[in-house]
């Protein structure tokens, strides 16, 4: 039942038409809602787990994404609000997963690798470039100034699809390079400040 959920993620870079080439023209305002409501018909009609979230009203939902998604400036916030609603399915193999070259620029990530342990990020490998500045076993306490727990419940879990608790705590710490979002994952070259 579950290979019907991954459906979605093809469908919508088939509906977004720019994530090829990353062409903000193409990406119009009607093309971002036939996007949108191409994801909520193919939800709507093929997905299985509708039961497992009975307070989730889709159709309002859709009704709520539309004058988010209208606003969107570009691809990257675009593919954001996508994921967004679809996160909302609360089923980790049904996400978003933006093309190669969206993940080329917003797949960035320091040279620490992190894993959830007892929902605390803490560093488990390094770069030797940073090894004597970021011992392994140390904890991040904050990214960008913002506690990791406040930054990973509004910058990090509305995009992550998860369908339980510790998926959602272990893959948004860990980073899901797939779906370009992960708690210091963000454009390549930029600078991130870790406490």
């Amino acid at each position: 039942m579950r290979t019907v959920c991954c459906l979605l993620c093809s469908l919508i870079v088939a509906a977004g038409g720019a994530f090829a080439d990353d062409s903000e023209e193409a990406l119009t305002v009607e093309r971002k809602i036939a996007g949108l409501a191409l994801v909520w018909q193919e939800a709507n009609y093929n997905f299985a787990f509708f039961d497992l979230s009975p307070d989730l009203d889709w159709d309002r939902e859709f009704e709520r994404a539309i004058p988010r998604v209208m606003a969107t400036e570009g691809t990257r916030d675009y593919i954001r609000e996508m994921q967004r609603f679809v996160a909302l399915l609360g089923e980790a193999h049904t996400n978003v997963e933006p093309g190669e070259a969206y993940r080329a620029r917003y797949g960035g990530h320091p040279a620490v690798e992190l894993e959830e342990i007892e929902r605390k990020a803490v560093i488990i490998n390094t770069s030797r470039t940073v090894t004597a500045e970021v011992p392994v076993g140390s904890v991040v306490l904050a990214v960008d100034g913002i506690p990791v727990d406040r930054y990973l419940h509004d910058r990090v879990f509305p995009y992550m699809s998860a369908s339980t608790e510790h998926y959602l705590w272990r893959q948004s710490i860990r980073g899901h390079r797939w779906r370009g979002v992960g708690l210091l994952m963000g454009e390549v070259d930029s600078m991130v400040e870790i406490e």
